[in-house]
């Protein structure tokens, strides 16, 4: 859907065209991205993953697809490492709870 305002006035949304970026325009985004919600500088993220080993911190995985995500405490915002999206999806389907993740280790123990 057009902006009401935009489709009033005529504004196009983008000039007429393909969208040419230039080399390495993902990574610059995503190196924005994650500055603005974690405070981690490309710096820091690259110290980071090399204090890893470039692993998941879990399941000690090389990152097959794409880079490594920023895995954060929820309640205070703190940084906790570098994990592969199977991982950090799976802290998250957790609560971020320790207990409900033993209880899934002690499930899958059996």
């Amino acid at each position: 859907m057009v902006c009401y305002y935009l489709k009033k006035w005529g504004i196009p949304l983008r000039k007429p065209g393909p969208i040419i970026r230039g080399k390495g325009f993902k990574f610059r985004h995503w190196i924005a991205d994650i500055q603005r919600r974690y405070g981690v500088s490309e710096t820091q993220y690259n110290a980071l993953c090399e204090s890893q080993g470039g692993v998941c911190a879990i399941c000690k995985n090389k990152c097959v697809r794409d880079r490594l995500g920023v895995d954060h405490c929820h309640t205070t915002g703190k940084v906790r490492g570098l994990l592969c999206v199977k991982c950090n999806n799976a802290i998250g389907l957790f609560n971020d709870d320790p207990n409900t993740a033993y209880s899934a280790y002690e499930y899958l123990s059996k």
